[in-house]
């Protein structure tokens, strides 16, 4: 997932910073952000159930942390995943556009991690590995951030979070990255069978190196989903970013099926 600091670097203007992909909770997420329906294909260990689950999305526009990865064009997403009691493990893939001769056309995040609950708390840690296969091996785009979130319900059924990403070696050998998160959201109501939730995320990209622009990035949507598979989802998103495209404000839809 390519992201770019507040200052736009010619070729790598799409490509520094930028979701699963951010739909309902976190755009966070990006990679992580499946659908909650699960099949019945489980297998039971010790008392722990073996799950897989799945989506497959249709977006107008894959933004990710602010920045469109897809040059304002429509992507095509999929994810899997698999949990196996508090571990979980996933990939995410999606074409994208940096507008670089082609070089990337696709995009394949693995992730892996453990979330532990403890007095209704979930705790999240783990990785994400950021792959770009067929792009030169010289441009640098693949990378691995470290996470660990915090996530849980306040008063009144808000859920809330806040997830912390670290870089040693960002995208484009930036260098070393670090990413807050934080997320709210909220089930407004159910109206013959469709359930409405209002999501919003407000995240800030720190860089070590002085030649890139710290920024901050945020966006604010509703999602409709019936029976737990099928969802809609229309967002805005915006930055405090001034001089790319990538990063102006925008509204985009996501239709999704889980399974």
């Amino acid at each position: 997932m390519v992201r770019v600091g507040g200052q736009t670097l010619t070729r790598f203007g799409a490509l520094l910073l930028g979701g699963a992909a951010l739909t309902a909770l976190s755009a966070s997420a990006f990679a992580a952000d499946l659908g909650s329906y699960k099949d019945d294909e489980v297998v039971e260990y010790a008392g722990r159930k073996l799950e897989v689950s799945g989506s497959v999305a249709l977006t107008t526009d894959y933004v990710f942390r602010g920045f469109s990865q897809t040059d304002q064009e429509p992507a095509v997403q999929g994810t899997v995943d698999v949990t196996y009691g508090m571990l979980y493990a996933g990939v995410f893939a999606t074409n994208v556009d940096f507008n670089d001769g082609d070089e990337a056309s696709i995009e394949v995040d693995l992730y892996a991690g453990i979330k532990p609950t403890w007095n209704g708390v979930t705790f999240d840690l783990g990785f994400i590995y950021y792959a770009y296969p067929g792009a030169d091996d010289d441009l640098d785009y693949d990378y691995v951030e470290i996470k660990g979130g915090v996530s849980g319900t306040l008063f009144n059924m808000l859920n809330a979070g806040v997830t912390v990403y670290y870089s040693p070696e960002y995208t484009g050998d930036t260098g070393e990255v670090w990413t807050i998160e934080g997320s709210l959201s909220k089930t407004l109501f159910t109206h013959r069978g469709v359930t409405f939730d209002l999501s919003g995320v407000v995240g800030t990209v720190e860089f070590d190196e002085d030649e890139f622009d710290d920024y901050v990035y945020w966006n604010v949507g509703l999602t409709a989903t019936f029976k737990e598979k099928y969802s809609i989802d229309v967002r805005y998103h915006d930055t405090d970013v001034d001089d790319s495209y990538l990063a102006d404000e925008r509204i985009v839809g996501t239709a999704k099926i889980a399974f």
